[in-house]
């Protein structure tokens, strides 16, 4: 019965923080590439990774890897991103002195 973190934010200040410090969990190991890619091939790689990370042959050798799979959407990441970048410098700066105190 313990209360989320979302539970506990007062202000936008604080969920941008919250955001900030989280985003890497979200992120995981994205693969990227350039900018000014056209958005069709964006698509098809998105696709084809969704699909690589649904194969029966790719999830049985995770599993003897012991490496967990867990897909999160292209659009997903490409969103926190954005949110991410544009949170401003003061708030950076508040994060990063929350994670220099520890």
């Amino acid at each position: 019965h313990l209360p989320l973190v979302s539970d506990l934010i007062k202000s936008d200040a604080e969920r941008a923080i919250i955001e900030l410090l989280l985003a890497e969990q979200l992120a995981g190991r994205p693969i990227l590439t350039s900018p000014g890619v056209p958005a069709e091939r964006v698509a098809f790689m998105r696709q084809a990774l969704e699909g690589m990370a649904k194969d029966i042959g790719f999830l049985d050798e995770a599993r003897k890897l012991n490496l967990d799979i867990e897909i999160v959407q292209g659009a997903d990441i490409a969103n926190m991103i954005e949110r991410v970048y544009a949170i401003s410098p003061e708030i950076v700066d508040r994060a990063r002195q929350m994670i220099n105190a520890q």
